[in-house]
């Protein structure tokens, strides 16, 4: 009978353990909302002063419909190596967004902890974005190196968590 007990409490105790995520690790389930049906609306490029300098590349992504936090979409391009610029469209308005936390979001890096690839990850039924890289790459990337996670909420961006990471420098 103790030996049944003691394995029905392991039982409960690994479950318990290993079953459940972290509290930390934000999942895009956790900031679900819905998707935008209607048709999206077009680049208003007065919303934004960078808006104009990058009009082509807006109006691209916005053909391709909503992609991030339900009516949203996300239009990302090369600002030089391993440098991508971000920019968040509202699909109902039209208004354009800059983010500062991704002025110069540094991707592609090797980091130590495996060689971890660095990412950009949205969906476009959550308001979570998930980007592993270097914030602001221009300025002391070491100290920016990270996985973070940040909600989007009334057209800014929130950081919910961050994982830091540790930067290979190849120079």
């Amino acid at each position: 009978m103790k030996f049944v007990t003691f394995i029905a409490v392991l039982i409960l105790f690994v479950t318990n353990c290993f079953g459940q995520r972290s509290k930390k690790d934000p999942l895009f389930e956790d900031f679900s909302v819905t998707v935008f049906q209607d048709k999206v609306a077009s680049v208003k490029l007065q919303s934004h002063p960078k808006a104009k300098t990058y009009r082509t590349m807006l109006r691209l992504y916005v053909k391709d419909g909503v992609n991030f936090a339900g009516h949203y979409i996300i239009g990302t391009w090369g600002c030089g190596s391993n440098c991508l610029t971000i920019a968040i469209i509202d699909g109902k308005t039209g208004n354009v967004f800059f983010p500062s936390e991704f002025f110069n979001f540094g991707q592609g890096f090797e980091f130590k902890e495996g060689n971890e690839e660095s990412t950009l990850q949205f969906k476009p039924n959550s308001n979570l974005i998930i980007a592993e890289g270097i914030l602001g790459f221009e300025t002391d990337a070491s100290a920016k190196a990270g996985k973070y996670y940040f909600v989007w909420k009334d057209n800014h961006l929130q950081l919910v968590y961050k994982e830091k990471r540790q930067w290979v420098n190849s120079n």
